[in-house]
This record gives C-alpha cells, structure tokens and sequence, in this order.
C-alpha cells in the first residue's frame, strides 16, 4: 500500500462524467448556457460548485440538517475528522495511533475482497462503478486510480468528512451530492453499485437496494 497521489493537479478535463437524470422526474439533463444542469420537465437546474455535483435541490429539510450536525459532532469525537491531504490519500491505511485503526483494518479488507471477488465477476477490463455513501471518497479514489470509472455519491459535502475530501486527491473522479433514494443517474449507467459501510444510513434500506 503506497499513497496515491503525488501532488499534481488533477485534469479533470479527462474526468468521466456518467448521464444525468433529475431525481424526480427521471427524465435527461441538458447543459445549459450558465453552466447548470437544467431539466426541462420539471424547470429545474442543478449546479456543480467546488467540483462536486448538486442534486439535493429542495431535498434539504430540518430533520437533514440537524442529522448532519449530529453526523459531524460524533465523527470529530470519534476521530474521523482528519485534515492532512496526505492522511486521505494513504486511505484505507492509517497511522498506528489512529482511534479508528481497527475499523479502517475491516475497510482495508473489504476493499480487497471488493477487487477479488466482484469487480473481476462484472468485467475483465475497467468497469463502472457507483460509490454510494462515498464518505470522503477514499473508495472511489482508490478505483479510479486503477482505472476504473468512479461516481462517488454521498449527502455530505463537508471539507474534512464528506465529498469536499475529495479534493485532496489527483485523480479526477465525479462527486455526487445526492439523495440515495433518489439517484440522479441513467438506469444502466453503471457495472456495479458498492455500499461500503453505508447502507445503515439509508432510511428505507430495502428501497436503497432496489434502486441500486
């Protein structure tokens, strides 16, 4: 295991972006002139700001905010909340004094059961791979820099614990902010959908899994 990243400013020129749908009515997103991601049925428009995609628009309710606030408060008191570029790109490795050593064990090896056992099960060559509750994105980072195609979904857009981690990385890959029961993605659009540690955030877990 080695980082990932040396540094260099990521092209994201070259990043692969899957097909949009709105998350309600499902149907195509066009790009329109100021730079959004417009849906004609349904009048909307979808913005891409600090490199993460936005597709919460009208999703954002007391009961959200205030989950998040708690999300945050117990991930900084569980050690979760790191700042070191360097620390995001090492993922799932961690420094022997990290409070979460023993979790980020578990992660490691599921990471590598992901590569022998699913990937190689959906295609021998590079796939399309949805990570749904990406988190700070060290999963889909990690796939992408082997090649793969990688959308990291998560609710989070938080700089130290959410997709806003992401930036930290050279490789380009799509950031989602979106619901999981409400995917703003093409049906087909995708080899395979990981939830990695994420699905017990999910309200209606059967609901989840149906739409992945």
């Amino acid at each position: 295991w080695r980082p990932l990243s040396d540094g260099v400013a990521k092209d994201v020129t070259r990043m692969w972006v899957p097909r949009f749908v709105c998350p309600d009515c499902r149907r195509r997103v066009s790009d329109a002139s100021d730079g959004t991601l417009f849906c004609s049925a349904c009048d909307r428009r979808f913005d891409r700001r600090q490199g993460i995609y936005r597709f919460l628009v009208g999703r954002e309710t007391d009961s959200t905010e205030r989950f998040v606030r708690q999300y945050r408060t117990v991930r900084e008191r569980d050690g979760y909340r790191r700042q070191s570029a360097e620390y995001y790109r090492m993922l799932p490795i961690v420094p022997n004094d990290d409070p979460r050593k023993a979790e980020w064990r578990i992660r490691r090896e599921s990471y590598a059961s992901l590569l022998r056992l699913a990937l190689p099960g959906i295609s021998r060559s590079a796939s399309r791979v949805l990570d749904l509750g990406a988190g700070s994105g060290w999963l889909a980072h990690r796939l992408a820099s082997r090649g793969h195609s990688v959308a990291a979904v998560d609710r989070l857009d938080d700089d130290v614990d959410g997709l806003g981690a992401c930036r930290h990385y050279s490789v380009a890959f799509p950031a989602v902010q979106a619901d999981f029961d409400a995917l703003p993605f093409a049906s087909g659009e995708f080899d395979v959908a990981v939830l990695n540690g994420s699905l017990h955030y999910s309200a209606d877990p059967i609901a989840t899994l149906a739409d992945a």
